[in-house]
């Protein structure tokens, strides 16, 4: 049985997609399918680095190989998926940075880039949107616990008395804190590099 097929459809990708990712026509990946050319030794090794699996695993596949395969793919598939979630993460940490930057400017006075209505109506449905993305990737169980220290403050400020100015403050404070110990933990994670490009195909 020919690895390459069975890995490349374990993954949902398409010939046409693989060739693509891989630069090469959709012939040369047809014929190692039907084993009428090897594939060569440089795209073995693009192929291990692409989907995460060994290189053996493209060629002939014995059926007493497939159990073990298959872990392998789970496996692959489970770390692409992770690695794409916090490329995405990384991300909107630096839209959302971005943001409460703009945001704290204004509200001091010394960005008065939304001089109308109509501006600061926009700028808001602009940042809304923004918020509304990161909830989504907030909603992922993995980032839930970023959700609590806010949490914390609301409740904290409400039962202190606190008044609108006061929890904007402690907001404020507690998101900026917050991007930055998620931004520092996003940098410290060793995920595979140059891999969400291809599995953005995948997912």
């Amino acid at each position: 049985m020919c690895g390459l097929q069975y890995i490349r459809e374990h993954f949902n990708m398409s010939i046409a997609t693989l060739s693509k990712q891989m630069g090469i026509s959709y012939q040369a990946i047809s014929q190692w399918e039907k084993g009428i050319r090897q594939i060569p030794a440089k795209r073995l090794n693009e192929l291990a680095i692409l989907f995460g699996i060994p290189e053996q695993y493209f060629l002939d596949v014995k059926e007493s190989d497939i159990e073990e395969l298959d872990t392998l793919i789970r496996t692959a598939k489970a770390q692409a998926e992770e690695s794409y979630l916090f490329s995405e993460y990384e991300n909107l940490l630096k839209a959302e940075r971005q943001t409460i930057s703009k945001i704290d400017r204004y509200l001091k006075g010394k960005d008065n880039e939304q001089e109308t209505f109509e501006d600061l109506t926009n700028f808001m449905e602009k940042e809304i949107k923004r918020f509304e993305k990161l909830l989504d990737v907030l909603s992922n169980p993995d980032f839930r616990f970023l959700l609590d220290p806010i949490l914390d403050v609301f409740i904290s400020q409400g039962n202190a008395g606190a008044n609108r100015i006061e929890l904007i403050q402690s907001l404020r404070k507690e998101i900026t804190a917050i991007f930055d110990d998620a931004e520092e933990t996003v940098k410290t994670q060793k995920w595979k590099e140059g891999h969400k490009a291809e599995f953005d195909e995948l997912f």
